[in-house]
């Protein structure tokens, strides 16, 4: 829900400008990709997205689901986790018409976020018409594809840090499944499917330190302001917790070092102390 507020809208969309105020307010640098369908630029947007799944940068697309009435630009808003990038050009897509080469790209995997398990898209799949991709009936787990004139995208590239003060922090919690409370599923009461808020048991892993180095784990709470527009993270005094470790390696992990619930906003940042 408060993702859906940082956008100002009650349903989070690509090609809005919506992830670029999202990243403002959480102080993420991003790269958009939109093309709007004058021309096909799949063969473009999947090396855009294969780019970036290189350099671990998290990527969200735009899908069609495979159904009647479906939208013109995309029906689906999903991570994209990895790409397959054969030894020559997929001639099973388009010539793009700037760049005037077809992708590398054979499969793009993804989660649709309604199995726990990785779906991909290959073969013509990764670049179809609307009209092209349609049934009279489905269920879940639809089938998907990715659109052959509309393509959005949102790379993550990592925080807004001028100062370069902070180090990449992943954070692990027992549960990939979160109560959803928000008012576009009219999912706000409790249900045997929409459980109350509940406790997340978090754990840290810490990366790119050097051995024998003092660091802290931050925490902020609530507004986020504090976490992502103010430098000096250690010196501000604007965290409500701080976890101080000395590194063994290059990487350190902190198990079930925090809990929090599961619908409020936390923030941590990975600093030297």
């Amino acid at each position: 829900e408060f993702i859906r507020y940082a956008a100002n809208t009650s349903e989070v969309l690509l090609g809005l400008g919506h992830y670029n105020m999202i990243a403002d307010v959480f102080g993420l640098n991003v790269e958009v990709f939109n093309n709007t369908g004058a021309v096909p630029t799949i063969s473009r947007y999947l090396d855009w997205v294969s780019a970036h799944l290189q350099l671990q940068h998290p990527v969200i697309g735009g899908v069609y689901e495979r159904r009647r009435g479906g939208d013109s630009d995309y029906d689906h808003i999903v991570p994209l986790i990895g790409a397959e990038v054969g030894t020559g050009p997929n001639m099973a897509l388009p010539v793009d018409p700037v760049t005037k080469r077809r992708s590398n790209v054979t499969t793009i995997w993804f989660n649709d976020l309604y199995l726990d398990a990785h779906r991909e898209v290959s073969g013509s799949r990764l670049g179809v018409n609307r009209s092209d991709f349609t049934t009279n009936t489905w269920t879940q787990p639809y089938d998907y594809a990715f659109p052959y004139l509309v393509d959005y995208g949102v790379a993550v590239l990592g925080l807004k840090d001028p100062l370069r003060e902070t180090f990449r922090l992943k954070l692990s919690a027992w549960s990939w499944t979160e109560p959803d409370w928000g008012a576009e599923d009219q999912c706000q009461q409790q249900s045997a499917n929409n459980p109350v808020p509940g406790p997340l048991d978090l754990s840290a892993t810490v990366f790119g330190l050097t051995p024998g180095t003092k660091y802290s784990i931050l925490r902020f709470d609530g507004n986020t302001t504090a976490a992502t527009v103010r430098q000096d993270f250690l010196v501000s005094k604007a965290w409500t917790r701080r976890w101080d470790f000395v590194a063994a390696g290059d990487r350190h992990v902190i198990n079930l070092f925090d809990r929090v619930m599961s619908n409020t906003v936390v923030t941590y940042r990975a600093v030297l102390a």
